[in-house]
């Protein structure tokens, strides 16, 4: 379901807000969004100062930010390396509704207008978990927040798009098709397994959400031999106090 309304979009989480108050005075906030498609962890404000704290956390471009995000993907391919850090300028390539986003090199002495045709410096950290032929289960930690990051630096750096992606990779190659029988299109294979803040109860007591893998996402893996667990032996989603273990 789409964080947020949109074209084509009939229903979306933010519709729904109310539907989650419960008890409260007011319903909760949205602080971020996940891209369409996209699986995984979303966090809701409480209250607006809760709102407020969260939505500096995840506007914060530092790449020592307290907040930490943690994504599995599945790729066409494997990189040429098991682990690294990406570090690429993204710019925006002609005008909405056909706008799309592109990689640059990036150097630390560019310095460019704040506005939406700006580059922006994009920071992803990657590890493969698990490789087969003509795929490979990847582990990316996002250390900038910019729109599209993964995907970009998955198609265009790696030279690895994420399976399912039909925006900047092939979505579902060939020599994968077959796994996937009849269906049309490929749900994209991107999920933010975990959130973490830092100090978010007080010094040295960390917030952590976690997710578990979606169907689709686990039976790939299990499809590819990749390592992946059937659906039945995921963890229900649970938000967990790192410090009351």
């Amino acid at each position: 379901m789409p964080v947020q309304s949109g074209s084509k979009v009939s229903q979306s989480i933010a519709d729904m807000l109310h539907l989650l108050q419960f008890s409260n005075p007011e319903p909760p906030r949205l602080v971020h969004r996940l891209d369409k498609d996209t699986t995984g962890c979303l966090v809701l404000a409480r209250t607006r100062d809760a709102a407020t704290r969260l939505s500096t956390l995840f506007s914060d471009d530092s790449e020592d930010c307290v907040l930490q995000k943690k994504y599995q993907a599945v790729v066409c391919g494997t990189p040429s390396e098991n682990s690294g850090r990406i570090t690429t300028g993204i710019i925006q390539v002609g005008v909405p509704p056909r706008e799309k986003l592109s990689v640059i090199e990036w150097h630390e002495s560019d310095d460019l207008p704040d506005n939406k045709n700006a580059v922006k410096k994009a920071v992803s950290d990657f590890k493969i978990l698990a490789k087969q032929k003509h795929v490979s289960h990847l582990e990316l930690s996002p250390a900038t927040g910019r729109k599209h990051q993964l995907r970009l630096h998955c198609a265009e750096f790696l030279k690895t798009p994420i399976l399912g992606d039909y925006k900047y990779g092939p979505g579902c190659p060939k020599q994968l098709r077959s796994a996937f029988g009849n269906i049309k299109t490929v749900p994209i294979h991107l999920h933010m397994y975990e959130i973490s803040i830092r100090d978010w109860y007080g010094e040295g007591k960390n917030l952590c959400v976690q997710a578990p893998l979606p169907a689709h996402f686990t039976r790939t893996l299990k499809t590819f031999n990749l390592g992946g667990k059937s659906s039945g032996d995921q963890d229900a989603v649970k938000a967990v106090d790192e410090n009351s273990e």
